[in-house]
């Protein structure tokens, strides 16, 4: 009843806890059960979600190279859902399962974060990191950047980079 109770609160949890305990519980249910019919396929079950779990950490392992080699330019969730095999809306699930937040907020905190480090090059000018992070209008980078970050670059920069 304990290891049914334990299975039943693994889908409350955070994916990387969950992936954790889907292991100790494996295997602490192999070591400790009784093999008659249902907990035979209990245990099946349980290692089963371990085998997916560990599938789709590949998916995302690959998803998340993939976003960072091309984040400055225009990438959609089907693009990258094409590039690693899966189906958009799946891949869109697993995304937001195993990173806690969905496709299109990771890429634009990548996009920022990349731009923050930018915007720390002083010789860089703000124009020049827009066009580095793929916007092709940089009053539209200025605009994300700000409610990003709740500062203008310029604003950024004066507060980082104290003169």
């Amino acid at each position: 009843e304990q290891i049914e109770y334990e299975i039943f609160e693994l889908f409350s949890l955070d994916a990387k806890v969950k992936d954790r305990r889907f292991k100790t519980l494996y295997d602490l249910y192999k070591e400790n059960a009784v093999y008659d019919g249902k907990e035979k396929r209990n245990i099946e079950n349980v290692h089963e979600m371990q085998e997916n779990a560990d599938i789709k950490d590949e998916y995302i392992q690959a998803a998340l190279e993939y976003i960072n080699g091309n984040y400055n330019k225009a990438i959609s969730r089907t693009d990258v859902a094409e590039f690693i095999h899966l189906n958009s809306d799946y891949f869109g699930c697993i995304f937001k399962e195993r990173m806690g937040k969905n496709f299109s907020e990771y890429v634009l905190d990548v996009k920022m974060e990349k731009a923050a480090g930018l915007l720390r090059d002083i010789t860089l000018k703000t124009y020049e990191v827009a066009a580095a992070e793929g916007y092709d209008n940089p009053k539209n980078f200025s605009r994300a950047f700000k409610q990003y970050c709740g500062k203008t670059p310029r604003e950024f920069r004066e507060q980082e980079l104290p003169i």
